[in-house]
């Protein structure tokens, strides 16, 4: 079983979800990675930034498979959120005009 505290202290950005993530080899957090890597769980994002390099510790440490099936993760989502983006540049020509 997973150890649910792992996924709480990765959500607060505390270096104790690292020290569990890699005192624990055994154990596959690729799930949890990659929830990690696709939301930004910042208490507030405009004061403390992004947690991209606090994400980047967990994936270096990964074994090479499970840090493709994550990087695989984080592509589709850029993916999807660049075409949601095209449609809402599309959406935006269309109005301006209106206006």
């Amino acid at each position: 079983m997973k150890d649910d505290n792992e996924k709480k202290q990765s959500r607060l950005g505390k270096g104790r979800a690292f020290l569990i993530f890699r005192d624990t080899p055994i154990i596959d957090f690729t799930r949890e990675i990659t929830d990690l890597c696709l939301k930004n769980y910042a208490y507030d994002p405009q004061c403390e930034g992004d947690r991209s390099e606090y994400a980047m510790q967990f994936l270096r440490e990964l074994p090479n498979k499970q840090r493709q099936k994550v990087i695989e993760a984080v592509r589709t989502h850029l993916a999807n959120l660049l075409r949601v983006c095209i449609i809402m540049l599309y959406l935006f020509a269309l109005t301006v005009p209106m206006i």
